[in-house]
């Protein structure tokens, strides 16, 4: 993407045909005049092709901007540390006596499950 900076000595507004589309483009107040910036391709091919530019106002910068590439994240998986159960009793079991959890915390399937994966556990046969 190209952004352009443009400059006046003065306030000014310049009226143009942006792809066949009246407009009036307000410079702004700046540093020793004014200052109009765009990263339109349309406005600023109509602005190059006023017959004020370069009389009245000129091109101050022009910056270039190279779009970023997007990088594919790959979504890691944690290493959980796999344990065979035989059922919920045991994944339970297994949950008090390593972690020292209480029987509430683990009252269901889910909060098992969940539990388990804060702790970098996975069961298997559950």
């Amino acid at each position: 993407m190209i952004t352009k900076y443009y400059r006046a000595n003065k306030n000014i507004t310049v009226s143009v045909s942006v792809c066949g589309v009246p407009r009036m483009i307000q410079f702004f107040p700046h540093f020793k005049g004014s200052l109009y910036v765009t990263s339109n391709p349309a406005e600023q091919n109509a602005l190059e092709e006023n017959p004020w530019f370069n009389k009245k106002y000129t091109l101050m910068k022009t910056d270039v901007i190279e779009p970023k590439e997007e990088t594919k994240t790959e979504k890691k998986e944690p290493n959980l540390k796999q344990i065979n159960v035989s059922g919920l009793a045991d994944a339970q079991e297994y949950l008090i006596k390593e972690f020292n959890a209480n029987e509430k915390q683990l009252s269901s399937k889910v909060k098992i499950k969940n539990f388990a994966f804060k702790h970098g556990v996975e069961f298997i046969g559950l």
